[in-house]
């Protein structure tokens, strides 16, 4: 493979000298590119790559410095044959590693979600829809991060009734390969799983990924979209006071 013959082509492709224009129109010659004797390379990085290691586009375009914006590069992957766009859903073993790397290298360099003080203004912000923090739970003896006054509401009920829980320990690859990672686990006395309950409020997107658990696993995988049984009257109003901070044990 030579990889000037796969950056000239790219930047051909990128300054567009594969389409013309017709008024309004324009065209996209992806049989001209195929054609292109340079398009042996290419192919041989993305299946090398892209398909076989399973790094994403953004890591092709750094990691050999195309000049390419990321919209382009994806637009091109979609009309060349058998190639299948990576899943913005499920994250392949190269993408968790390299992702692993990039969050290290900030977290020494304090950049990103690692710089001082950005971690904290989301997390105490009050103007957020989910309004996520921090919460005591009883029973694991632990603070745990809820994403939502539903979440409060039904995690202070599991605190009141002295029952076993925790939040997102764990995630399930689906029948349909997606990732799905539930609201919470219920255990018993010996920390057996018994339950596992999602929280579905205003939003109510993804609402087949329980379902589909529930046809794998034999406990109960319930959705709880009405939390008025769980919640008290100023429930909203406790959880953006005490969220803030670790507090309240």
């Amino acid at each position: 493979m030579n990889i000037d013959n796969v950056k000239s082509l790219i930047s051909d492709i990128s300054n567009r000298k594969f389409q013309i224009i017709k008024g309004k129109v324009r065209y996209k010659f992806t049989d001209k590119i195929l054609q292109d004797p340079r398009y042996k390379d290419l192919r041989e990085l993305l299946d090398d790559v892209y398909i076989k290691q399973g790094y994403g586009i953004k890591y092709l375009i750094k990691t050999y410095n195309f000049d390419i914006t990321f919209p382009s590069f994806r637009h091109l992957i979609i009309f060349l044959p058998d190639i299948e766009l990576h899943s913005d859903r499920i994250a392949t073993d190269a993408l968790r590693k390299q992702r692993s790397i990039n969050s290290k290298k900030q977290y020494k360099e304090k950049r990103g979600w690692f710089k001082p003080g950005v971690q904290e203004s989301i997390k105490h912000r009050s103007d957020a829809r989910g309004v996520q923090g921090y919460y005591w739970n009883e029973s694991k003896q632990k603070y745990v991060w809820l994403r939502s006054s539903w979440e409060y509401s039904y995690a202070r009920w599991l605190n009141k009734q002295h029952i076993n829980w925790d939040v997102e320990c764990r995630a399930y690859r689906l029948k349909d390969n997606h990732l799905y990672r539930p609201d919470f686990f219920i255990f018993d006395d010996n920390n057996n799983l018994v339950k596992i309950v999602e929280i579905k409020g205003y939003w109510k997107r993804d609402e087949y990924k329980p379902k589909l658990l529930n046809e794998d696993l034999n406990i109960d995988v319930i959705i709880i979209d009405n939390i008025k049984p769980y919640q008290e009257k100023k429930d909203l109003e406790t959880w953006k006071n005490i969220r803030k901070l670790k507090l309240n044990k």
